[in-house]
């Protein structure tokens, strides 16, 4: 289960008048998904879903809120957490980095557990 109560994270970009500006990437988000279930994060470029995903995963931290994992926060169970989930970003899907051989070889592996067990 994954529980995020009042999660914000805050930036402070400076102006071209040389003014430091605060902004809010994410501001009082909160939600909870249990076990088995599915949970969209929907919303326009720049409002802060890679953000979240980043504090969830522990490689940012928030400015404000707790986030509670398997009922472990990040405060205290750091490490342990990480070990339980991944977290993977960028444009490319992680097979792009692999060989044309080994891309060949997942889609056969692929086809094979499908065909013995479905």
């Amino acid at each position: 289960m994954i529980k995020v109560e009042k999660i914000n994270k805050k930036f402070i970009k400076q102006s071209k008048n040389k003014k430091k500006e605060e902004f809010y990437a994410d501001k009082d988000i909160s939600f909870e998904a249990k076990d088995n279930e599915v949970l969209g994060i929907l919303g326009p470029n720049g409002a802060g879903k890679t953000t979240l995903l980043r504090m969830i995963a522990g490689i940012m931290t928030p400015s404000g809120g707790s986030i509670t994992i398997d009922n472990l926060n990040y405060h205290d169970n750091e490490i342990e957490i990480k070990k339980r989930i991944a977290f993977l970003t960028g444009k490319k899907p992680i097979h792009f980095y692999f060989s044309f051989k080994l891309n060949i070889f997942l889609i056969l592996l692929g086809i094979f557990v499908y065909i013995l067990f479905f």
